[in-house]
């Protein structure tokens, strides 16, 4: 069952490494806490008040980049029917890191119950904006903090 799906306008951010202060303090990048806000605002918008699932979830990421401007038209028409794979950065697992750290307390108690994660990069595309897609479905089974066996 699809818990929530949504799309977050905008270029895909990758989660980027905390940065240490001289006096040895951490912090997270504002380009990366700007992203992760937006996400959260996001989906807080697609749950529409419903509570944080608190079993094991799945989630699914289409990250949608913009095609380089100074692509000739033969390559432009190429990535529009997906024959260019977006194979620079950012990361995957760090977009899909930034996505689900947002996502705690709104959509799941924490990121830890995700199970699965399937990110895919692409550019636009007629049938895509720049933007990232989003969908989280619950998965079958209990988590593994189950205190008396199911009936």
């Amino acid at each position: 069952m699809i818990i929530a799906s949504f799309a977050v306008p905008g270029i895909p951010v990758s989660k980027a490494r905390p940065r240490v202060t001289k006096a040895g303090h951490a912090f997270t990048p504002k380009k990366t806490r700007n992203y992760e806000a937006l996400v959260k605002m996001c989906a807080a918008q697609a749950m529409k008040g419903k509570r944080p699932a608190d079993g094991p979830v799945a989630m699914e990421i289409v990250a949608v980049f913009p095609r380089p401007i100074t692509w000739p038209k033969w390559k432009q028409k190429l990535a529009d029917m997906g024959g260019i794979a977006h194979t620079k950065k950012p990361d995957e697992d760090n977009i899909g890191k930034s996505v689900s750290d947002a996502l705690n307390g709104v959509v799941y108690i924490d990121d830890a119950q995700v199970v699965r994660k399937e990110v895919v990069k692409k550019f636009e595309c007629p049938f895509h904006d720049v933007g990232c897609y989003v969908w989280i479905r619950t998965v079958s089974g209990h988590p593994c903090q189950i205190k008396r066996q199911p009936e």
